[in-house]
């Protein structure tokens, strides 16, 4: 199984690990298949989301059980999406006031047509 929260569903038995599978036999799995699916759709469906390289669509398994189909997103997607959003921009300010400190003062502001520093790009997520 490719995680504990499958077994018993069949179709993700990926094979026995008394048997040592290799790679190769684990992809030619029904089970990496599905993955793969859940993987494609995720790049898919996911792709202007501005946290996919935290979540990546979430948990599998959530989201296949959820619709029994491996075309689906965690359905807890907003949440993560919502704490992932409260966590960055906490991150920021606390960078922000800790960047002003070590700098000596109030960060500056940028003038119209001025290229952006590499402090203005490191605060900016």
């Amino acid at each position: 199984y490719p995680c504990y929260r499958f077994v018993g569903m069949d179709e993700y038995i990926m094979g026995n690990v008394y048997d040592e599978p290799s790679m190769e036999d684990l992809e030619k799995s029904e089970a990496w298949e599905k993955l793969m699916e859940f993987k494609s759709f995720v790049d898919e469906d996911c792709a202007d989301c501005k946290f996919i390289k935290f979540c990546r669509g979430g948990c599998p398994y959530n989201g296949i059980v959820a619709t029994q189909s491996p075309r689906a997103v965690d359905p807890q997607c907003e949440a993560y999406m919502m704490i992932f959003g409260e966590v960055s921009r906490r991150a920021n300010e606390d960078f922000k006031k800790n960047a002003m400190a070590a700098f000596g003062g109030a960060p500056r502001v940028r003038k119209e047509g001025e290229p952006f520093s590499i402090m203005d790009l490191m605060t900016k997520m």
